[in-house]
């Protein structure tokens, strides 16, 4: 990931474009059809930390709560477009914003190279999971409802644990629920 924010610095006039796709997939985990919509009223604060009001297709939200260094990238933008889209890159079509930003931004910097949004999200999702939190409150947050996505969906963005880091991690959830005894 800090190839890819290093990337966004050197995405000479994409840079804004850049660290607006990384910081809403990478950042706030949402996916392509949420990232070109995204709108600067969409931020707010809640319990005392920065997030993002998601709206679904029924007029619903999901509340993201963001990280110190994510909303220190995104909330300049949201200030300065509180009622317009923040991802505002040239492309010819809508259907193609991202893709087409990704080659546009590919064109001024190599570091750009391994991002996708999907792979970013599910980076996103990872890093939560590895927080512990809570794998109901990450689906939660993610958007994540029975039907849309699989767990097995994010396994091949999640570390392999040794052996010896699996039989540490089921010791001490055992360990807790008194079940090896």
């Amino acid at each position: 990931m800090q190839d890819l924010y290093r990337g966004a610095e050197n995405a000479g006039k994409y840079k804004n474009a850049a660290h607006v796709l990384l910081g809403l997939s990478a950042g706030a985990g949402l996916n392509s059809a949420e990232i070109v919509r995204a709108r600067g009223d969409w931020f707010s604060e809640e319990h005392g930390l920065p997030c993002l009001y998601v709206p679904n297709e029924d007029g619903e939200f999901r509340v993201v709560p963001l990280e110190a260094r994510t909303a220190a990238r995104l909330r300049p933008l949201a200030k300065e477009r509180p009622d317009e889209r923040l991802f505002r890159p040239t492309a010819r079509a809508y259907s193609s914003l991202i893709s087409d930003t990704n080659l546009l931004i590919l064109r001024q910097t190599e570091l750009w190279r391994p991002f996708t949004v999907p792979r970013a999200r599910h980076t996103w999702i990872s890093r939560l999971l590895s927080m512990s939190i809570p794998f109901t409150t990450v689906c939660a947050m993610a958007g994540i409802k029975p039907g849309n996505s699989l767990p097995s969906d994010l396994v091949g963005d999640l570390d392999t644990p040794s052996t010896e880091d699996v039989f540490k991690a089921f010791k001490a959830a055992h360990r807790h629920t008194g079940a090896l005894r």
